[in-house]
């Protein structure tokens, strides 16, 4: 019991002395709250910027792909090989994913609903008219743990050109 007393009071006088005015309490334990909080901020702009980054790579991507597509079809290429020509630009796309799509337009492109077909080998659309390739592609976001609910970001490119 003496003893128990004893290393008692030691602990007291360790105590107060900590506390006498000239010498500053130690911070160590705030310090780690705080660099812990300011991590997990840092890190999830850190996410955020990769993610945005990649977004807009892929979307460059399927503008580039798309502008070659529409090019191959105005000098008369058939959609199957729109289609695999965009495919290949977009070699950096998951290919199962993407879908394109070439319709023709012949009054200034107040619509595109014609489809054009195939007459020996090349494509039927007459000259002059505004060729469209529309392109779509759903990137999957990677932080979708940390943001619920957004599984994935739709891209949409169209890109037009007319017939020669």
């Amino acid at each position: 019991m003496v003893r128990a007393l004893s290393d008692l009071a030691y602990a007291w006088r360790r105590a107060l002395r900590r506390l006498r005015p000239g010498r500053r309490p130690s911070r160590r334990g705030a310090t780690l709250i705080e660099f812990a909080v300011v991590l997990g901020v840092v890190l999830f702009l850190m996410t955020g910027i990769m993610e945005f980054s990649i977004i807009y790579k892929d979307l460059m991507v399927l503008n580039q792909a798309t502008r070659e597509g529409v090019r191959c079809a105005v000098v008369g290429a058939t959609s199957a090989t729109v289609d695999s020509r965009v495919r290949a630009c977009a070699a950096t796309l998951a290919a199962d994913r993407l879908t394109t799509e070439v319709r023709y337009s012949t009054d200034d492109g107040a619509s595109f609903a014609a489809t054009p077909g195939t007459v020996d080998g090349r494509n039927d659309v007459p000259a002059g008219a505004l060729i469209r390739v529309h392109a779509e592609y759903p990137h999957r976001v990677l932080v979708a743990a940390v943001l619920p609910g957004v599984t994935e970001v739709r891209l949409r490119c169209d890109m037009i050109m007319q017939r020669q």
